[in-house]
């Protein structure tokens, strides 16, 4: 008799598991990173939404300063040039 077959072979065996439940495990692993990975992908894809927003209003804010003597926009000058009636606005 060799060692599988002899009297210890049922105690040397490792139990099979179950095929649907290996299944079911691999799946929800899958699933967990999956998910976290869309998840950091996601995130990052927010950052770089927030960095380009800033970027954006960091150069409005240049052409405002450039050319902010060139034109008043305020609500402000709007009034004063009403109050004051010479009719431009």
């Amino acid at each position: 008799m060799d060692a599988m077959n002899g009297p210890g072979a049922q105690a040397c065996r490792i139990p099979e598991i179950d095929d649907s439940a290996m299944r079911l495990t691999l799946h929800l692993t899958w699933r967990s990173r999956t998910v976290a990975d869309a998840a950091l992908a996601a995130f990052s894809d927010y950052r770089c939404a927030l960095d380009r927003e800033e970027r954006a209003a960091k150069h409005f804010a240049r052409l405002m300063r450039r050319a902010g003597h060139l034109a008043e926009t305020g609500i402000a000058f709007q009034l004063a040039r009403i109050q004051a009636g010479d009719g431009s606005c």
